[in-house]
């Protein structure tokens, strides 16, 4: 990446740092434990893995969950003897149907 895009992701970067401190501020949070219900954690855990999901998918590793790392070690040891499974090819994006609409017009 070039000397001018870096420039841009730092500064992007560090109005979003002060955006988000102030909106904090704004709204008393404070550093600590947070107490969160039960539906609220579970929430947490869905978007967490919605967005691991989404990461490996555009890096194209596989799912690492906590059942694969060794739990005296804390490393991910790959099981050897599973054969390895072809990924599926990626589905082609879904043209909208505003989209469709405006195209079928086109076509008319």
């Amino acid at each position: 990446m070039d000397h001018k895009g870096s420039e841009m992701e730092e500064a992007q970067k560090r109005m979003m740092e002060l955006l988000v401190s102030r909106t904090l501020r704004k709204h008393g949070v404070q550093k600590g434990k947070a107490n969160l219900t039960e539906a609220e954690k579970e929430n947490l855990r869905n978007t967490i893995e919605l967005l691991r999901k989404q990461v490996n998918a555009f890096t194209g590793k596989t799912n690492v969950t906590e059942h694969d790392v060794n739990p005296e070690t804390n490393v991910y040891e790959e099981d050897k003897t599973q054969p390895e499974q072809e990924e599926a090819p990626p589905k082609a994006p879904r043209i909208n149907r505003l989209a469709q609409r405006r195209k079928n017009r086109r076509l008319e």
